[in-house]
């Protein structure tokens, strides 16, 4: 192995360096995936550290493709294009096999927060009809929410509010006077 690296000139050391290190990457990634899962009891899904081992997997093919093919005497001008073109085959096979990954989703928000705090009408609020939008600052968090009025009364946008209860995610609301009533 030694006097294979050492006969290697320094881009294919360069590509040899790079796919061992991906490839190590790559095995690091998979143990703990693997430890993890079975120090847990859990079942095999599929997440963000599987995006990770299949761009890792990709690199890693990349790498040591073009090793194999500037060591066969392609030119590396020609050797780039198709390896990118089986790596991007190789991706869309791990696509197709596997599926999608699922994208993280932002925790759902909490509207009884809300309660008890004041916003800003920036759609007016009409009787009777969830139409109206209201923007509350609770507890760091923005919520921005369709509202009623509370007293059937309609409310102008730039009108400040207070949330005196929620019906689902509809936040209902009471007119303040400028004087803080």
């Amino acid at each position: 192995m030694l006097d294979y690296a050492l006969s290697l000139n320094a881009y294919e050391r360069f590509l040899m360096l790079f796919g061992v290190i991906t490839a190590v990457t790559l095995l690091i990634y998979v143990s703990i995936e693997r430890f993890e899962r079975s120090e847990r009891g859990i079942a095999k899904k599929r997440g963000q550290t599987f995006s990770i081992i299949t761009a890792l997997m990709s690199m890693c093919l990349f790498f040591f493709l073009t090793l194999i093919m500037v060591r066969k005497g392609v030119r590396w001008y020609i050797a780039y294009p198709i390896v990118f073109l089986i790596t991007l085959g190789f991706l869309m096979a791990i696509l197709v096999i596997f599926g999608r990954t699922k994208k993280i989703r932002p925790p759902k928000t909490d509207y009884r927060m809300a309660i008890g705090r004041h916003g800003v009408v920036f759609k007016p609020i009409v009787p009777d009809k969830p139409t109206g939008c209201v923007s509350v600052n609770a507890f760091g968090q923005t919520i921005e929410s369709y509202a009623i009025s509370a007293d059937n009364e309609p409310i102008p946008i730039g009108s400040i509010v207070k949330v005196i209860d929620i019906d689902e995610k509809v936040l209902v609301c009471m007119r303040i006077d400028r004087r803080g009533k």
